[in-house]
Protein backbone atom coordinates (compact mmCIF):
# COMPACT_ATOMS: atom_id res chain seq x y z
CA UNK A 1 0.00 0.00 0.00
CA UNK A 2 1.35 3.45 -0.97
CA UNK A 3 2.13 6.04 1.72
CA UNK A 4 -0.65 8.40 0.57
CA UNK A 5 -3.18 5.59 0.53
CA UNK A 6 -2.14 4.61 4.05
CA UNK A 7 -2.48 8.19 5.26
CA UNK A 8 -5.93 8.49 3.68
CA UNK A 9 -7.01 5.26 5.36
CA UNK A 10 -5.78 6.49 8.73
CA UNK A 11 -7.55 9.81 8.30
CA UNK A 12 -10.76 8.08 7.24
CA UNK A 13 -10.65 6.22 10.55
CA UNK A 14 -10.98 9.58 12.35
CA UNK A 15 -14.17 10.25 10.40
CA UNK A 16 -15.53 6.84 11.33
CA UNK A 17 -14.58 7.39 14.95
CA UNK A 18 -16.38 10.73 14.90
CA UNK A 19 -19.57 9.01 13.76
CA UNK A 20 -19.12 6.30 16.40
CA UNK A 21 -18.68 8.83 19.23
CA UNK A 22 -21.63 10.87 17.97
CA UNK A 23 -23.92 7.83 18.11
CA UNK A 24 -22.77 7.26 21.69
CA UNK A 25 -23.60 10.93 22.47
CA UNK A 26 -19.94 11.60 23.23
CA UNK A 27 -20.12 14.82 21.28
CA UNK A 28 -16.88 16.51 22.29
CA UNK A 29 -14.90 13.41 21.31
CA UNK A 30 -16.86 13.26 18.05
CA UNK A 31 -16.01 16.89 17.24
CA UNK A 32 -12.35 16.35 18.09
CA UNK A 33 -12.00 13.38 15.71
CA UNK A 34 -13.96 15.12 12.97
CA UNK A 35 -11.72 18.21 13.09
CA UNK A 36 -8.59 16.05 12.74
CA UNK A 37 -10.16 14.39 9.68
CA UNK A 38 -11.36 17.70 8.23
CA UNK A 39 -8.11 19.60 8.79
CA UNK A 40 -5.89 16.98 7.18
CA UNK A 41 -7.99 15.22 4.59
CA UNK A 42 -10.23 17.95 3.32
CA UNK A 43 -13.60 16.61 2.29
CA UNK A 44 -14.83 13.89 -0.04
CA UNK A 45 -18.31 15.46 -0.46
CA UNK A 46 -20.10 12.13 -0.36
CA UNK A 47 -23.75 12.28 0.71
CA UNK A 48 -22.96 10.35 3.87
CA UNK A 49 -20.18 12.80 4.81
CA UNK A 50 -22.31 15.89 4.12
CA UNK A 51 -25.35 14.60 6.00
CA UNK A 52 -23.25 13.71 9.04
CA UNK A 53 -21.44 17.05 8.91
CA UNK A 54 -24.73 18.97 8.91
CA UNK A 55 -25.90 16.98 11.92
CA UNK A 56 -22.60 17.59 13.69
CA UNK A 57 -22.74 21.34 12.91
CA UNK A 58 -26.08 21.60 14.71
CA UNK A 59 -24.57 19.90 17.75
CA UNK A 60 -21.53 22.18 17.61
CA UNK A 61 -23.81 25.23 17.64
CA UNK A 62 -25.63 23.76 20.64
CA UNK A 63 -22.24 23.33 22.38
CA UNK A 64 -21.14 26.91 21.53
CA UNK A 65 -18.37 25.75 19.18
CA UNK A 66 -18.97 28.74 16.93
CA UNK A 67 -15.43 29.32 15.66
CA UNK A 68 -15.21 25.71 14.52
CA UNK A 69 -18.62 25.97 12.81
CA UNK A 70 -17.52 29.09 10.92
CA UNK A 71 -14.28 27.42 9.82
CA UNK A 72 -16.02 24.28 8.51
CA UNK A 73 -18.85 26.15 6.77
CA UNK A 74 -16.51 28.59 5.05
CA UNK A 75 -14.41 25.76 3.69
CA UNK A 76 -17.46 23.86 2.47
CA UNK A 77 -18.86 26.95 0.75
CA UNK A 78 -15.67 27.25 -1.29
CA UNK A 79 -17.00 24.21 -3.20
CA UNK A 80 -20.59 25.32 -3.85
CA UNK A 81 -20.84 23.33 -7.06
CA UNK A 82 -20.34 20.12 -5.07
CA UNK A 83 -22.76 20.95 -2.24
CA UNK A 84 -25.47 22.83 -4.13
CA UNK A 85 -28.49 21.25 -2.44
CA UNK A 86 -26.95 21.68 1.01
CA UNK A 87 -25.98 25.36 0.65
CA UNK A 88 -29.06 26.66 2.56
CA UNK A 89 -28.34 24.45 5.58
CA UNK A 90 -24.63 25.36 5.59
CA UNK A 91 -25.27 29.09 5.19
CA UNK A 92 -27.88 28.87 7.94
CA UNK A 93 -25.38 27.26 10.33
CA UNK A 94 -22.75 29.83 9.36
CA UNK A 95 -25.13 32.75 9.94
CA UNK A 96 -26.26 31.41 13.32
CA UNK A 97 -22.64 31.01 14.45
CA UNK A 98 -21.85 34.60 13.42
CA UNK A 99 -24.98 35.84 15.19
CA UNK A 100 -24.11 34.05 18.42
CA UNK A 101 -20.63 35.62 18.64
CA UNK A 102 -21.97 39.08 17.80
CA UNK A 103 -20.84 39.28 14.15
CA UNK A 104 -24.17 40.75 13.11
CA UNK A 105 -23.01 42.05 9.72
CA UNK A 106 -21.68 38.64 8.68
CA UNK A 107 -24.85 36.96 9.96
CA UNK A 108 -27.02 39.46 8.05
CA UNK A 109 -25.03 38.86 4.86
CA UNK A 110 -25.48 35.08 5.12
CA UNK A 111 -29.19 35.24 5.80
CA UNK A 112 -29.94 37.82 3.09
CA UNK A 113 -27.85 35.93 0.53
CA UNK A 114 -30.07 32.92 1.17
CA UNK A 115 -33.12 34.99 0.26
CA UNK A 116 -31.52 36.11 -3.00
CA UNK A 117 -31.35 32.46 -4.04
CA UNK A 118 -34.47 31.20 -2.25
CA UNK A 119 -36.90 34.15 -1.89
CA UNK A 120 -39.60 31.93 -0.35
CA UNK A 121 -37.24 30.45 2.26
CA UNK A 122 -39.24 31.20 5.43
CA UNK A 123 -36.45 30.11 7.76
CA UNK A 124 -34.19 32.87 6.39
CA UNK A 125 -36.79 35.50 7.33
CA UNK A 126 -37.06 33.96 10.80
CA UNK A 127 -33.28 34.04 11.19
CA UNK A 128 -33.20 37.70 10.15
CA UNK A 129 -35.97 38.35 12.67
CA UNK A 130 -33.96 36.60 15.37
CA UNK A 131 -30.92 38.67 14.43
CA UNK A 132 -32.79 41.93 14.97
CA UNK A 133 -34.35 40.51 18.11
CA UNK A 134 -30.82 39.83 19.41
CA UNK A 135 -29.99 43.49 18.67
CA UNK A 136 -33.19 44.53 20.51
CA UNK A 137 -34.53 46.12 17.33
CA UNK A 138 -37.94 44.58 17.79
CA UNK A 139 -39.76 46.59 15.10
CA UNK A 140 -37.36 45.28 12.44
CA UNK A 141 -37.68 41.78 13.91
CA UNK A 142 -41.46 42.00 13.55
CA UNK A 143 -41.11 42.98 9.88
CA UNK A 144 -39.12 39.83 9.08
CA UNK A 145 -41.25 37.51 11.19
CA UNK A 146 -44.29 38.74 9.26
CA UNK A 147 -42.50 38.04 5.97
CA UNK A 148 -41.85 34.50 7.18
CA UNK A 149 -45.58 34.07 7.77
CA UNK A 150 -46.29 35.20 4.20
CA UNK A 151 -44.17 32.25 3.05
CA UNK A 152 -45.70 29.91 5.59
CA UNK A 153 -48.84 31.11 7.36
CA UNK A 154 -48.62 28.39 10.02
CA UNK A 155 -44.97 28.80 10.98
CA UNK A 156 -45.05 28.49 14.77
CA UNK A 157 -41.47 29.74 15.17
CA UNK A 158 -42.36 33.00 13.38
CA UNK A 159 -45.43 33.42 15.59
CA UNK A 160 -43.29 33.00 18.70
CA UNK A 161 -40.81 35.53 17.32
CA UNK A 162 -43.68 38.00 17.01
CA UNK A 163 -44.86 37.09 20.50
CA UNK A 164 -41.47 37.88 22.03
CA UNK A 165 -41.11 41.12 20.06
CA UNK A 166 -44.57 42.44 20.94
CA UNK A 167 -43.97 41.48 24.57
CA UNK A 168 -40.68 43.39 24.68
CA UNK A 169 -42.37 46.42 23.09
CA UNK A 170 -45.23 46.13 25.63
CA UNK A 171 -47.68 46.12 22.72
CA UNK A 172 -50.27 44.15 24.62
CA UNK A 173 -53.02 44.41 22.02
CA UNK A 174 -50.97 42.74 19.28
CA UNK A 175 -49.41 40.38 21.82
CA UNK A 176 -52.85 39.10 22.77
CA UNK A 177 -53.79 38.55 19.12
CA UNK A 178 -50.60 36.63 18.38
CA UNK A 179 -50.96 34.44 21.47
CA UNK A 180 -54.49 33.51 20.45
CA UNK A 181 -53.24 32.58 16.97
CA UNK A 182 -50.48 30.45 18.51
CA UNK A 183 -53.02 28.66 20.68
CA UNK A 184 -55.12 27.85 17.59
CA UNK A 185 -52.08 26.17 16.04
CA UNK A 186 -50.73 24.72 19.28
CA UNK A 187 -53.46 24.33 21.93
CA UNK A 188 -52.08 24.60 25.45
CA UNK A 189 -48.81 26.25 24.32
CA UNK A 190 -47.31 27.28 27.67
CA UNK A 191 -45.28 30.19 26.30
CA UNK A 192 -48.37 31.70 24.71
CA UNK A 193 -50.36 31.17 27.92
CA UNK A 194 -47.57 32.82 29.92
CA UNK A 195 -47.62 35.82 27.58
CA UNK A 196 -51.41 36.05 27.82
CA UNK A 197 -50.98 36.20 31.59
CA UNK A 198 -48.63 39.16 31.11
CA UNK A 199 -51.38 40.86 29.09
CA UNK A 200 -53.83 40.21 31.93
CA UNK A 201 -51.40 41.67 34.49
CA UNK A 202 -50.98 44.78 32.32
CA UNK A 203 -54.79 45.14 32.29
CA UNK A 204 -54.96 44.66 36.11
CA UNK A 205 -56.91 41.44 35.57
CA UNK A 206 -54.97 39.49 38.19
CA UNK A 207 -57.48 36.66 38.62
CA UNK A 208 -57.20 35.82 34.92
CA UNK A 209 -53.40 36.01 35.06
CA UNK A 210 -53.24 33.71 38.09
CA UNK A 211 -55.57 31.20 36.45
CA UNK A 212 -53.49 31.13 33.25
CA UNK A 213 -50.20 30.81 35.10
CA UNK A 214 -51.51 27.99 37.26
CA UNK A 215 -52.32 26.13 34.02
CA UNK A 216 -48.78 26.70 32.79
CA UNK A 217 -47.16 25.56 36.04
CA UNK A 218 -49.34 22.47 36.13
CA UNK A 219 -47.80 21.50 32.77
CA UNK A 220 -44.25 22.59 33.65
CA UNK A 221 -43.44 23.40 37.26
CA UNK A 222 -39.88 24.44 36.29
CA UNK A 223 -41.03 27.24 33.99
CA UNK A 224 -39.27 30.12 35.78
CA UNK A 225 -41.04 32.95 33.92
CA UNK A 226 -44.42 31.55 34.91
CA UNK A 227 -43.49 31.49 38.61
CA UNK A 228 -42.06 35.01 38.30
CA UNK A 229 -45.22 36.37 36.66
CA UNK A 230 -47.36 34.51 39.17
CA UNK A 231 -45.48 36.30 41.94
CA UNK A 232 -46.16 39.65 40.28
CA UNK A 233 -49.85 38.85 39.84
CA UNK A 234 -50.23 37.80 43.49
CA UNK A 235 -48.29 40.86 44.67
CA UNK A 236 -50.42 43.27 42.65
CA UNK A 237 -53.53 41.47 43.94
CA UNK A 238 -52.18 42.01 47.50
CA UNK A 239 -51.91 38.26 48.10
CA UNK A 240 -48.47 38.82 49.58
CA UNK A 241 -47.84 35.43 51.18
CA UNK A 242 -48.54 33.65 47.89
CA UNK A 243 -46.37 36.17 46.03
CA UNK A 244 -43.50 35.54 48.44
CA UNK A 245 -43.86 31.80 47.90
CA UNK A 246 -43.75 32.23 44.12
CA UNK A 247 -40.68 34.49 44.16
CA UNK A 248 -38.87 32.09 46.47
CA UNK A 249 -39.55 29.28 44.00
CA UNK A 250 -38.04 31.44 41.24
CA UNK A 251 -34.93 31.90 43.40
CA UNK A 252 -34.76 28.18 44.12
CA UNK A 253 -34.69 27.59 40.37
CA UNK A 254 -32.43 30.56 39.61
CA UNK A 255 -30.67 32.09 42.64
CA UNK A 256 -29.19 34.84 40.44
CA UNK A 257 -32.50 36.34 39.32
CA UNK A 258 -32.02 39.97 40.38
CA UNK A 259 -35.58 40.86 39.35
CA UNK A 260 -37.00 38.16 41.61
CA UNK A 261 -34.88 39.43 44.51
CA UNK A 262 -36.19 42.98 43.86
CA UNK A 263 -39.83 41.90 43.83
CA UNK A 264 -39.35 39.72 46.89
CA UNK A 265 -37.85 42.65 48.82
CA UNK A 266 -40.74 44.93 47.79
CA UNK A 267 -43.34 42.27 48.60
CA UNK A 268 -41.94 41.78 52.10
CA UNK A 269 -42.03 45.57 52.53
CA UNK A 270 -45.65 45.80 51.36
CA UNK A 271 -46.53 42.93 53.70
CA UNK A 272 -44.97 44.71 56.70
CA UNK A 273 -42.10 42.26 57.15
CA UNK A 274 -39.46 44.97 57.34
CA UNK A 275 -36.65 42.79 58.67
CA UNK A 276 -36.92 40.36 55.76
CA UNK A 277 -37.20 43.18 53.24
CA UNK A 278 -34.22 44.99 54.75
CA UNK A 279 -32.11 41.85 54.61
CA UNK A 280 -32.87 41.32 50.91
CA UNK A 281 -32.11 44.93 49.95
CA UNK A 282 -28.77 44.58 51.73
CA UNK A 283 -28.18 41.35 49.79
CA UNK A 284 -29.03 43.13 46.54
CA UNK A 285 -26.37 45.75 47.20
CA UNK A 286 -23.80 42.98 47.59
CA UNK A 287 -25.03 41.20 44.47
CA UNK A 288 -25.69 44.20 42.25
CA UNK A 289 -23.85 47.24 43.78
CA UNK A 290 -25.31 50.32 45.44
CA UNK A 291 -28.11 52.00 43.50
CA UNK A 292 -31.12 54.18 44.16
CA UNK A 293 -33.76 51.45 44.35
CA UNK A 294 -31.92 49.41 46.98
CA UNK A 295 -30.82 52.35 49.12
CA UNK A 296 -34.31 53.83 49.03
CA UNK A 297 -35.77 50.44 49.99
CA UNK A 298 -33.45 50.26 52.99
CA UNK A 299 -34.38 53.82 53.97
CA UNK A 300 -38.09 52.93 53.79
CA UNK A 301 -37.66 49.84 55.93
CA UNK A 302 -35.76 51.74 58.60
CA UNK A 303 -38.43 54.46 58.53
CA UNK A 304 -41.21 51.94 59.16
CA UNK A 305 -39.10 50.42 61.93
CA UNK A 306 -38.91 53.96 63.44
CA UNK A 307 -35.12 54.04 63.07
CA UNK A 308 -35.09 57.53 61.62
CA UNK A 309 -31.37 58.26 61.88
CA UNK A 310 -30.53 55.15 59.88
CA UNK A 311 -33.36 55.89 57.46
CA UNK A 312 -31.96 59.37 56.76
CA UNK A 313 -28.44 57.99 56.34
CA UNK A 314 -29.49 55.65 53.55
CA UNK A 315 -31.94 58.13 52.06
CA UNK A 316 -29.13 60.66 51.58
CA UNK A 317 -27.13 57.99 49.75
CA UNK A 318 -30.18 57.26 47.57
CA UNK A 319 -30.62 60.96 46.75
CA UNK A 320 -27.04 61.06 45.50
CA UNK A 321 -28.19 58.71 42.75
CA UNK A 322 -31.52 60.44 42.07
CA UNK A 323 -31.74 63.89 43.72
CA UNK A 324 -35.09 64.72 42.05
CA UNK A 325 -37.02 61.62 43.14
CA UNK A 326 -40.39 62.80 44.44
CA UNK A 327 -40.76 59.67 46.58
CA UNK A 328 -37.37 60.19 48.18
CA UNK A 329 -37.92 63.92 48.79
CA UNK A 330 -41.30 63.18 50.37
CA UNK A 331 -39.73 60.54 52.63
CA UNK A 332 -37.05 63.09 53.58
CA UNK A 333 -39.74 65.52 54.74
CA UNK A 334 -41.39 62.81 56.84
CA UNK A 335 -38.12 61.76 58.49
CA UNK A 336 -37.22 65.36 59.29
CA UNK A 337 -40.54 65.76 61.14
CA UNK A 338 -39.56 62.94 63.48
CA UNK A 339 -35.95 64.06 63.84
CA UNK A 340 -36.96 67.61 64.70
Amino acid sequence: MKKNELENKDLQSFFNLSIKYFKKEQYLASIEKFLIYFDHKGFDFSQKAIEFTLELLLKMIELNKYDEVIKICNQLLEHKQKINEWVPAIKTSLGIAHREIGNFEDAFENFTSLLEIYPEYADAYILLGSLYEEKKDYNSAIKYYKKALKSNSKNLEAFHGLRISYQELEDYSDLQKICNLILQLSPGDIKALNSLAIVSIAKDNYESAIRLLRRVIKKDDHFIDAWYNLGIAYKEDKQYEKAIEAFNIVLDLNPNSINAWKFLAKTYLDNGDYDSSLKIYQTLIKKDSEQFLYLFGIALNYFYKSKFDKSMKFLKKALNFNPNSEQALFLKEQIEKYLN
